[in-house]
């Protein structure tokens, strides 16, 4: 019986460490992630950090506004791969298209910025939220 115990004791550590290694040889940072203003998504098991820093200007269309230009904004993110030093960036969100940078290994496409449109008045820093692809080479 205490044989029979500690074989299914050992199975069970086995069967642990294997959904462990798993776990980690699977790349989270693919697809799709949402970051709320001021929080970061990543880390050193992804091998990239974004961190959304601030919308340095939101010039577009508000909701229920007739505009006779689409508008734009600027986003700040600060990038950091591998452990290594960050790295600051601006990008515009135009009407049209989807913007694209690489960093390193990684190509990173803004999708969203949220709200979309924005309201009368304006958003506070706290209400936008980025919708970011993440692709590693």
């Amino acid at each position: 019986m205490k044989r029979l115990i500690f074989l299914a004791m050992a199975g069970l550590l086995v069967l642990a460490a294997v959904a462990c290694a798993t776990e980690r040889s699977s790349s989270p940072v693919e697809g799709s992630v949402s970051i709320p203003n001021a929080i970061g998504y990543g880390g050193s098991d992804d091998g990239i950090l974004v961190q959304f820093l601030e919308v340095t200007n939101d010039s577009r269309c508000a909701a229920g506004v007739q505009c006779v230009r689409a508008g734009e904004a600027f986003v700040k993110l600060s990038i950091s791969v591998d452990d290594g030093p960050s790295q600051e960036s601006v990008i515009e969100i135009a009407s049209q298209g989807q913007p694209s940078f690489t960093v390193d290994r990684f190509t990173i496409t803004l999708l969203e910025l949220q709200p979309d449109p924005p309201p009368v008045g304006g958003v506070a820093q706290s209400q936008y939220e980025l919708k970011l692809r993440i692709e590693e080479k």
